[in-house]
């Protein structure tokens, strides 16, 4: 099966699964698939599953070798749905399928408690992910891919990343940052709460060693937070006042992002699922969060 291209059927598929499972598949669902990958719900006699499999060009922007040696780290955590194959090559994935309810939640105060515990308890965790998520070898490394498959950047390119490798400098100058387990992520639909309350975090394709406040400032982001929520957000995770450094990594990272998740937007759309209005938004974003930090450049 050709992990890189979306012409296979449905009979492929469900073909493929129930060889992996050695169960007859009964059902076949399309969910609404991610960003990143297309997933489906299986129904086979003995259980439901959801199969992953990476859309457009995932391989070329994710390290499916170190997600599975995440997988296999976190474990020890118990945060994760159960996965019952994981495939180091070519990135497929089978879990364990659980009904969503999180999804249904309108609460900012509510959303904001479920993520700071489970990011809480994984950034807690003590386990030491082998490989380090670096904002700025990521943007490298994204843009050596869109200059080696000539994919155009946006306007202004070359100054707002010489002004964001100053601010990440800057970043490493206000106070000593410990690097623990993150899973780099947390967006609104990689969170589950299942029927009776309990709550996963999935799909660790950009997880790794990482300031815990990059994991903050992502789900503040990915969901829209408001000064209030977002205020509400870190303050319950770090229990008491916001010190003003935080508040400034923060910022920072929240602008990286922006950057960095446009370029991933860009190659994305160059290998055929479109982003690009997501990209620019993203982009703009971002160099207009720059502004903040003029006094820097």
């Amino acid at each position: 099966m050709n992990m890189y291209t979306d012409l296979y059927s449905t009979t492929d598929i469900i073909s493929h699964v129930e060889e992996i499972l050695g169960e007859k598949v009964n059902r076949f669902e399309n969910i609404l698939s991610g960003m990143t990958n297309w997933n489906y719900k299986i129904f086979t006699n003995h259980c439901g599953y959801v199969y992953r499999l990476p859309g457009n060009a995932s391989n070329l922007l994710v390290n499916r070798y170190n997600e599975g040696l995440i997988l296999q780290k976190i474990r020890d955590v118990d945060i994760d749905v159960d996965t019952i194959y994981f495939n180091f090559a070519s990135g497929e994935k089978i879990t364990k399928l659980i009904d969503n309810y999180y999804c249904d939640i309108s609460d900012n105060r509510h959303k904001a408690i479920i993520a700071c515990n489970l990011l809480k308890r994984l950034h807690g965790s003590g386990i030491i992910f082998e490989n380090k998520f670096c904002v700025m070898e990521k943007i490298d490394f994204y843009e050596t891919l869109m200059i080696n498959n000539r994919i155009p950047f946006h306007n202004d390119y070359s100054i707002i990343k010489r002004r964001l490798q100053i601010l990440n400098g800057y970043l490493e100058q206000i106070g000593k940052i410990s690097s623990v387990p993150c899973h780099n992520d947390p967006v609104p639909e990689n969170i589950i709460l299942d029927i009776h309350g309990r709550s996963y975090l999935i799909d660790w394709e950009y997880a790794g060693m990482n300031d815990c406040l990059w994991d903050l400032a992502a789900f503040s982001l990915e969901n829209n937070f408001d000064t209030i929520s977002e205020q509400y957000f870190i303050s319950l995770y770090y229990q008491g006042a916001i010190d003003p450094l935080i508040e400034q990594r923060l910022l920072i990272h929240k602008i990286s992002q922006d950057i960095l998740w446009s370029l991933w937007a860009s190659i994305k759309s160059f290998f055929g699922t479109d982003f690009s209005m997501y990209g620019k938004r993203r982009f703009e974003r971002g160099s207009i969060g720059l502004q903040t930090f003029n006094y820097l450049f």
